[in-house]
């Protein structure tokens, strides 16, 4: 079959592949909005593991292991925990820290990222100013 006859084939049936373009979008319309919505979330969970582990057989020896460990560390560095930080300390509010923002980003972005970026990065190679 040439393009020819092919669009040509096309051409003679088209309003029946306009009405099938029409019902599977008017199906596929009606299904998003009478569909209840579906949402997915992800979270971290800290279990704590000071007790026996029955699975492995291993005792606790006082020690913490280095994925614990690891893991605090990743909570404490988290973002979330930088915005909660923020708003508990009341920074948002500090009229030097809106200067900074500014001079920093010219404005551009939000400051409850800029600040809660500045908050995780290690406090040897920058400090916030005093409130």
């Amino acid at each position: 079959m040439s393009l020819q006859s092919f669009l040509a084939i096309l051409r003679t049936r088209r309003w029946i592949a306009i009405g099938t373009f029409l019902v599977v979008l008017i199906t596929a319309m009606v299904l998003t909005f009478a569909l209840p919505k579906r949402y997915t979330a992800s979270g971290k969970i800290v279990i704590d593991i000071r007790s026996n582990d029955p699975v492995a057989g291993l005792m606790f020896n006082g020690q913490l292991p280095p994925s614990y460990i690891g893991t605090q560390v990743d909570i404490l560095n988290s973002e979330r925990v930088a915005r909660k930080v923020i708003q508990q300390l009341k920074l948002g509010d500090n009229p030097n820290l809106r200067e900074q923002w500014q001079t920093a980003t010219d404005g551009q972005g939000e400051f409850d990222s800029w600040l809660a970026d500045l908050l995780r990065v290690k406090p040897t190679t920058r400090a916030l100013p005093r409130p």
